[in-house]
């Protein structure tokens, strides 16, 4: 492999085309869209990969090269489970673990010259670009080089994963000779997945090395080839297809298959000047029982392929398109602070949950890290900004919560709650997958950012339709876990403390398992119970929807007397982040009146629609 002395391959160098500086003119010529790598070092290439992942919320490409040995292809729906073992296991620690394991690599296009294969890192690298167009949803990649044995090519590759579709990647990959005459073999291969890396000695990491799935079968059609894998003791099967569109001059050269790859050959017969061009359509499906997959398989990638690439490039340019006009932003006379925020709204975007199913992994689909599992990050970091740019997607990571909140309420026994819910601090199905206690489990303000995310999507939406379907219930359910893992401490004023979890920052909290009411956890509580409270009023007076929105059903609430519709209680004050208090009685002059599960102040307020009284609820008191 030739390098330089600083590990970049020579020729090359890291800045924009143009010589780029930090001039003026420099700034002017700075494409914002577009973040452009014009060197590579090998000690940077797992970064890079990562860096250069491209998704669409269930599928994850990482960025290596076609012609290169493949780096890995995720499924969100595609996870091992492990048994987690200790040495003494206390009730309520998380029985096994879910880790997220790579399925069948799709990206190959091995290239030969004559009966070598291309090593593009035994060559000498003569220019080089790699670029992310943000705007259009692709990856860009063009590379000249010179063999060892002198002949000069040029690889162009261009990928999308398309949003608008089910789970496709498309590629469209050229090589044109420069000076090499000669015979040119491209050869598309399915490759069964490796294990999954183990994620090293963490005490929080439940397997102690990865997973994988295995290769069940691989076919050889007319057009298309096939490769079944399945994991889970057959509880999740994979079906990965392939089909091509050839360019002028490359004619099919056969087929090779073998117990965990399948490949497609096509040749051209090179002279200098000629190109070769195949576009590649990779379908991926899953699910847990093998029935009906293949059909599925091959009607997926046959849709990908009667659109060809070009089409698909510009649906997921029009995707694409529409988020940023959600999404747009501006950072006059910084364009570089503007690409940087426009890089990490773009990876935001692509990587979260979309189907309502999968969750919204703390490492999106780029890999491996964290062995794909979800955290609160996916409703404090993620969500809060899906909420205001696309809240359909928004409302899909609310929807894996409540797919998810049964899972929450077995959780919840488990840790001896006879009432309510509490979600695992780590998961991919629904269920704890920590193996360290201290900072899995005892981490309840997991349910908290749950509540704290539903407020948000409806201050941000006005979806009473998701709060009445599911987010009411959500709220209920996690509030029910706060009086039980609390009490009003009478040395603290009467203020409500929550003992024996760990607070938001597991990394300095984590070897004591006691922090006492840390102001993040409290806060949060008692405004996400606010909002519970508005929930609470909004089901007690029957509000109904109507073809002329949200209507009021004249019945004698528990609370008092019949009210006209436009009155609503909220709670504005609470101490003790429980579901009787946020629905006590009160009367109407809004004075404190004690009920069995302590002490809130609440008031009436006039409105027209129960969105109104639920983000006045939910404002937060800090």
């Amino acid at each position: 492999m030739r390098v330089d002395v600083d590990g970049r391959r020579p020729g090359v160098n890291e800045s924009q085309p143009g010589s780029m500086t930090e001039t003026g003119d420099a700034l002017a010529s700075f494409d914002a869209w577009r973040l452009c790598r014009t060197a590579f070092d090998p000690a940077r290439a797992a970064f890079d990969e990562s860096l250069f992942a491209l998704a669409n919320g269930s599928l994850g490409v990482r960025g290596g090269f076609e012609e290169c040995p493949g780096d890995g292809c995720f499924l969100a729906a595609a996870y091992a489970q492990s048994p987690i073992h200790y040495h003494e296991r206390l009730a309520g620690f998380a029985r096994s673990t879910d880790t997220r394991v790579p399925v069948a690599e799709g990206k190959e296009i091995a290239v030969y010259l004559g009966e070598e294969r291309l090593d593009i890192f035994d060559a000498e690298w003569l220019a080089f670009t790699r670029t992310p167009d943000l705007r259009a949803g692709s990856l860009h990649r063009r590379l000249r080089l010179r063999t060892a044995r002198g002949a000069t090519l040029e690889i162009e590759a261009e990928r999308v994963v398309p949003l608008g579709m089910a789970d496709i990647l498309a590629i469209r990959f050229t090589l044109r000779s420069i000076d090499y005459a000669g015979p040119l073999t491209l050869v598309s291969a399915l490759r069964s997945a490796g294990t999954a890396q183990a994620q090293g000695d963490d005490p929080r990491i439940g397997a102690g090395s990865g997973g994988r799935l295995h290769c069940e079968a691989t076919q050889v059609g007319d057009d298309i080839a096939w490769l079944h894998e399945s994991g889970r003791d057959g509880d999740l099967h994979v079906f990965a297809a392939q089909r091509h569109l050839a360019g002028q001059g490359l004619r099919d050269d056969g087929v090779e298959r073998d117990d965990d790859r399948v490949a497609q050959r096509f040749a051209i017969d090179c002279v200098p000047g000629t190109a070769a061009t195949l576009e590649k359509f990779v379908a991926y499906v899953s699910g847990p029982d093998v029935e009906g997959l293949h059909a599925r398989a091959d009607v997926a990638v046959t849709a990908a392929y009667n659109q060809g690439f070009d089409r698909l490039a510009a649906l997921q340019a029009d995707a694409m398109s529409a988020f940023w006009r959600d999404a747009g932003l501006s950072v006059p006379g910084d364009p570089r602070v503007e690409q940087a925020l426009r890089f990490n709204l773009f990876h935001l975007f692509l990587s979260a949950g979309r189907n309502g199913v999968d969750g919204t992994a703390a490492k999106g689909l780029t890999g491996e890290g964290y062995e794909g599992h979800c955290f609160w990050d996916t409703e404090a970091f993620v969500l809060p900004v899906m909420a205001f740019v696309a809240p359909e997607v928004a409302r899909a990571m609310l929807a894996f919560r409540h797919r998810t909140l049964d899972a929450a309420r077995a959780h919840a026994r488990e840790l001896n709650y006879p009432r309510g819910a509490l979600y695992p601090w780590r998961t991919i199905a629904g269920g704890e997958c920590s193996a360290h206690y201290p900072s899995g489990s005892a981490a309840y303000h997991i349910n908290a950012a749950v509540a704290y995310a539903i407020g948000l999507y409806l201050d941000a939406t006005d979806d009473l339709a998701f709060i009445v379907e599911a987010g009411a219930e959500m709220l209920f359910e996690t509030a029910r876990i706060w009086p039980q893992a609390g009490h009003f401490d009478p040395r603290r004023g009467g203020a409500f403390c929550i003992h024996g979890v760990t607070g938001p920052d597991e990394y300095t909290r984590w070897s004591t398992t006691t922090t006492t009411r840390t102001g993040w956890r409290s806060g949060i509580c008692s405004a996400r119970s606010r909002c519970g409270s508005g929930c609470a009023a909004m089901r007690r007076r029957r509000w109904r929807r109507s073809p002329h929105g949200w209507t009021w059903t004249r019945t004698r609430s528990r609370c008092g007397r019949a009210s006209p519709r436009r009155h609503i209680r909220a709670t504005t004050r609470m101490r003790a982040c429980s579901p009787r208090t946020t629905v006590s009685s009160v009367n109407r002059a809004g004075r404190f009146r004690r009920n069995p599960a302590g002490i809130a102040r609440c008031c009436w307020i006039t409105t027209r629609s129960p969105s109104t009284a639920i983000r006045s609820a939910n404002r937060p008191m800090w």
